[in-house]
């Protein structure tokens, strides 16, 4: 396995330029999308994701994954796939306050955490957690889950929220909401 670096990861075509909001309302000029990963090309990059994030959920001596919706879905049946452990499917929920928050997508899903062991939550992008926060409102994982690993944090670790599990990401690159026209950041995948 080939260590997963910044350059390769950004070499795949993840940042886009654009106009953007995020999750917490704040306008970007980028945005990441690990979609290229599973576009043709990317194969490799796919696959060390996949792997690394199975070493990290490992550490944690994962017994069950739960992605995050959306971004986190697939990719957490491709680690569990690897590691040979079941998924949990949990959906987004709207709240009357306009935000998200999540619940599982059947009872069975549930069944599955409630019955497990230790559970690790498995998302593409983090940037302040808030997205993760409203994950561990779920009694069932909150009561279980021991982690939390995704392929890349985006924020500042000082400006995440204080969620009381381990993080764990493969690669760490602060990527303001803003770049600058000449941010070398720009330059990959072109």
């Amino acid at each position: 396995m080939a260590n997963l670096t910044a350059d390769r990861l950004f070499s795949a075509g993840i940042l886009e330029p654009g106009s953007f909001t995020f999750h917490g309302g704040q306008p970007a000029n980028n945005h990441v999308s690990m979609e290229h990963l599973f576009q043709p090309g990317n194969e490799a990059v796919l696959e060390d994701s996949v792997k690394g994030l199975a070493k990290l959920a490992t550490q944690l001596e994962a017994k069950v994954l739960v992605g995050i919706a959306d971004g986190g879905t697939e990719l957490a049946e491709l680690v569990a796939e690897k590691m040979r452990i079941p998924t949990a499917r949990i959906k987004k929920q709207p709240r009357p306050d306009g935000t998200n928050g999540f619940d599982f997508t059947a009872s069975l899903e549930r069944q599955r955490v409630e019955r497990s062991g230790n559970l690790v939550i498995v998302d593409d992008v983090a940037t302040r957690l808030t997205t993760l926060e409203r994950v561990i409102e779920i009694p069932a994982i909150r009561t279980k889950a021991v982690g939390f690993v995704a392929i890349l944090c985006r924020g500042l670790l000082e400006e995440q929220v204080d969620v009381p599990l381990t993080k764990k990401y493969l690669v760490q690159q602060y990527i303001p909401t803003h770049l600058a026209a000449d941010s070398p950041l720009w330059g990959y995948g072109k």
